[in-house]
């Protein structure tokens, strides 16, 4: 009995060993997944644009130095949110990850209000209680199920 106890810790190290590989093998065929992404949208969307241009659908112009930064400014928010979303996938759960990602309803609202000053319906207000209700159980299920 004291010897099978002995090769616990052992076998524990190992399991967490095997775990972390499998998470690294994960982190890599995301980061893989996205850059091929990257890459197909780089080699072959400019196509659709010259095409559209060309028929005069839609007229391609350089951005302006304004627009640029504002560009600039969404690829940075677009970056961090993906590292944050595989963070927190890695941290938690898909499902907690993709309740999460609706929080951003909530605050879009607030920005409407607060920032854009516009007027928002009552049902407005009642989805973005309901998504920070559903947000919050799912936390607490999620809580209880790690300390159990």
């Amino acid at each position: 009995m004291q010897e099978s106890l002995s090769i616990l810790p052992e076998v524990l190290h190992k399991k967490q060993f095997v775990g972390d590989i499998l998470v690294f093998i994960c982190a890599i065929g995301t980061g893989f997944t996205q850059t091929i992404l990257g890459l197909a949208t780089f080699l072959f969307n400019w196509v659709a644009i010259v095409l559209l241009h060309i028929s005069g659908l839609e007229l391609f112009v350089i951005p302006n130095f304004l627009q640029f930064k504002f560009i600039l400014i969404n690829t940075v928010f677009g970056l961090i949110y993906n590292a944050c979303f595989i963070i927190v996938l890695s941290l938690t759960s898909p499902i907690f990850a993709a309740v999460g990602v609706m929080l951003t309803i909530p605050v879009s609202i607030l920005t409407e209000i607060f920032y854009e000053g516009n007027s928002i319906s009552i049902s407005v207000y009642f989805g973005g209680i309901f998504v920070i209700a559903g947000f919050c159980l799912l936390s607490c299920v999620q809580f209880s199920e790690d300390h159990k």
